[in-house]
């Protein structure tokens, strides 16, 4: 069995939300939205599958989809699909060459995929396929930044919307208050000030976390941390920039509520194993698109495993669920978001015929039952909205055409 076709496809659906001039998303502003399909298809004509809405994957494929021919399609038409590791190993070597192209959320896209395609073969759910330790998942809410205007514009906002949650199932929720890309500049007792709203509205009823998304220096955020260790806060996320891993370890030092990262930074698994080393992290945290798919990520939660490390993930997305259904380390949460009062939570996407998402009424995800990811797709809306961009095959010989 061999790769055969790859293919890279738009697929256009109009959105709840609206993107201002920074790409800040906006609650009531619809907008006309994409997300890409990367589609896998093998010489018996088995297929795997990626569909991903995130801003950075989709620009950037929609405006170079060279990437899928000149650097995706020759590493990986022709080879065996089960040999999945090494076409990732080659996909990150190739990445060597191509920095400013072919950055780890696209390689993640490729990554998920293959494992699709895996599972498809195999006629299992991903976690399955690996391994799985438990098929429910405790989810937490993660909010939208807070707002210059609209739901989430106070601290009151933020715990309305807190009982909301709560009310559908959540058991834990999370603050992402004033970011300075939204607002400007913000002094971190505004977003103490959220948190303490939150935390007495909701009392001990659940668990809270805070990520600012800030660029506050080390004072400020060492002031905003026990502001939310006097909360009880369950974890505290990204309150610095994450160029400097020894700023996490100097708060780390001073904090006894529990600092996880880091998020979005380079260096895959390499820079989480150096961050725990270094004791920037309480929580390490990584999440499928960060680090470049499914494959780095079972290695994320296996050195976490051995190191005796609680994980978090960063984003949802249902191959995260995969992953945290494959464990019992401490990596307590699945994240459902980017959420806000005037959305649905439970929305399921238009190029799905069934949802894949599954919340109960306790807050637990449920793990998809169908082989793959769990994609069951809504072949009459593709057919109206989907667009291919680019589609490659091997040829007799093996070329690429």
């Amino acid at each position: 069995m061999r790769i055969e076709r790859v293919e890279l496809s738009v697929i256009h659906h109009r959105s709840p939300v609206g993107r201002d001039d920074d790409g800040t998303v906006v609650v009531g502003r619809p907008s006309d939205a994409r997300a890409i399909m990367l589609t896998i298809v093998t010489d018996d004509g088995a297929e795997g599958r990626c569909i991903e809405d995130d801003v950075m994957v989709v620009d950037q494929l929609a405006a170079d989809p060279g990437i899928l021919s000149e650097i995706i399609a020759p590493a990986v038409l022709g080879e065996d699909p089960y040999f999945r590791e090494r076409i990732w190993q080659r996909l990150t070597r190739l990445q060597r060459l191509h920095l400013t192209r072919f950055h780890d959320r696209i390689l993640a896209v490729v990554d998920v995929a293959l494992w699709d395609l895996l599972g498809t073969l195999a006629s299992l759910p991903v976690a399955k396929l690996v391994g799985v330790a438990r098929d429910r998942v405790p989810a937490y809410a993660s909010t939208m930044m807070g707002e210059a205007r609209g739901a989430l514009a106070s601290p009151e906002g933020f715990a309305d919307f807190a009982v909301q949650c709560r009310e559908r199932g959540f058991s834990a929720f999370k603050l992402h208050t004033w970011a300075p890309l939204l607002i400007g500049e913000v002094d971190w007792r505004r977003d103490a000030a959220a948190c303490r709203a939150v935390r007495e509205r909701v009392g001990d009823s659940m668990n809270l976390m805070l990520d600012p998304w800030h660029f506050y220096d080390r004072h400020d955020a060492l002031a905003l941390g026990r502001a939310i260790e006097d909360l009880d806060f369950f974890w505290y996320e990204e309150p610095m920039s994450e160029a400097s891993p020894e700023s996490y370890a100097w708060l780390c030092d001073r904090l006894e509520v529990p600092v996880t990262g880091p998020e979005i930074a380079g260096g895959r698994i390499q820079a989480r194993a150096d961050w725990i080393r270094r004791g920037a992290c309480d929580i390490a945290r990584a999440g499928v698109l960060d680090i470049g798919g499914i494959t780095p990520l079972l290695k994320f939660t296996a050195l976490c495993e051995a190191l005796d490390v609680p994980f978090t993930f960063h984003l949802g997305g249902v191959a995260s669920l995969h992953v945290l259904a494959t464990t019992s380390v401490a990596g307590w949460y699945y994240e459902r978001g980017l959420l806000h009062p005037d959305l649905d939570v439970d929305a399921v996407p238009p190029w799905l015929a069934a949802p894949i998402e599954i919340m109960d009424g306790s807050g637990h995800m449920t793990l998809p039952d169908r082989p793959g990811i769990g994609y069951e797709l809504d072949s009459d809306y593709l057919a109206a909205r989907a667009e291919v961009l680019v589609s490659r095959r091997s040829g007799p010989s093996g070329a690429v055409s």
